[in-house]
């Protein structure tokens, strides 16, 4: 299916989600949009329509970001080019399932399209699915973008590669720990003179006050008590949704994972019982399973601990979603994808 959007400048005044309404599915969200964004114009273009339950899509963008006309986001739309035929076969219609062997994925399908803060997406470009374009990306006009674009980054062409970049090495990193964009407003009315100057006045501004407040959060104690000798997982119950991505995140793991050998922390911001119960139901089944699952609802505890101190961090639709991605950026930690089908497709948990 393929159906548009637009969104006016200043339009979002604070986090949106808009939902699609699919016949006895309720509304799924097809769009997750933060304040300060727009776009002029957009298609999504998904499978979306075929198999609403499977969940694989997830398109978010961050704040302040700019996005031009006839631009194309194409989610889910991978051919499992690794069996012997790619096409829809006729005479194979009506045919009993087969075996779990032969249902598995050998290509993931891969549903998620994250944009992060202050990025500008030119006309006509097309963005495929698997793409984080970080912090600061441009791309530009007619791009056919394939692979994650870095903070700061300029590409273009067909596929797009990366022609230079905003700013300085050293000025990006500055950029990305001050994170202006996620300021409160009146903060960022008041600062708007700095936000005119030269990029070295503005750093030299503001990298003091992102200094400490980084200092800050590498003082926290680690909360992950890791109990296994493979990698840390992480992710965070998004209960509050029609459509949560943490249970297939708890199938997929415990099937993956039984012989202690991977280790899955749940995070629970601002959690009651109750939703802690939820996650406890979705574990039942998995009570003769030797895997490690921790639960950590303590408020004390902040989602930048949770992601300075795992390996991986699993995505979902949940608004802190593209927040834990940054903290993942600037701690060198790995990005799967939650709502891709399946998470974890080879031996090495990629």
């Amino acid at each position: 299916m393929i159906f548009d959007i637009r969104v006016e400048p200043y339009e979002i005044k604070c986090a949106m989600e808009y939902k699609m309404n699919f016949p006895g599915k309720g509304g799924f969200p097809v769009l997750f949009i933060e304040k300060g964004s727009y776009i002029a114009g957009a298609k999504i273009e998904t499978s979306l329509d075929f198999h609403v339950e499977d969940g694989c899509y997830n398109l978010q963008i961050g704040r302040y970001c700019a996005l031009a006309e006839d631009i194309l986001f194409m989610m889910d739309l991978m051919h499992d080019y690794k069996y012997v035929y790619m096409g829809e076969i006729e005479e194979f219609r009506g045919m009993p399932e087969t075996t779990l062997e032969l249902n598995q994925y050998r290509v993931k399908r891969k549903g998620q399209i994250l944009i992060e803060n202050d990025v500008w997406i030119g006309h006509g470009a097309v963005i495929l699915g698997g793409v984080t374009i970080h912090n600061g990306g441009v791309v530009g006009a007619g791009a056919v973008v394939t692979k994650d674009v870095p903070p700061y980054a300029i590409v273009a062409g067909n596929p797009a590669k990366i022609i230079k970049y905003r700013f300085e090495e050293a000025a990006v990193k500055a950029l990305l720990d001050i994170a202006w964009w996620n300021w409160e407003s009146d903060v960022l009315k008041g600062r708007y003179r700095e936000m005119r100057m030269p990029v070295s006045y503005f750093i030299e501004r503001f990298e003091q006050e992102a200094a400490e407040k980084k200092k800050k959060v590498l003082s926290h104690e680690n909360p992950i008590n890791k109990n296994v000798s493979g990698s840390v997982y992480a992710c965070i119950a998004d209960m509050e949704t029609e459509f949560p991505v943490f249970p297939k995140i708890i199938d997929e793991f415990c099937g993956k994972f039984q012989k202690m050998n991977g280790q899955l922390v749940i995070y629970v911001p601002g959690c009651g019982r109750k939703d802690v119960e939820k996650i406890i139901n979705a574990l039942q089944p998995y009570e003769s399973i030797d895997c490690s699952v921790q639960i950590i609802d303590d408020e004390s505890v902040q989602l930048s601990d949770i992601i300075r101190f795992c390996d991986c961090y699993i995505t979902n639709r949940c608004a802190d979603n593209l927040r834990a991605v940054e903290w993942a950026y600037i701690f060198h930690k790995k990005v799967l994808s939650g709502v891709d089908i399946p998470i974890w497709l080879d031996q090495d948990g990629n």
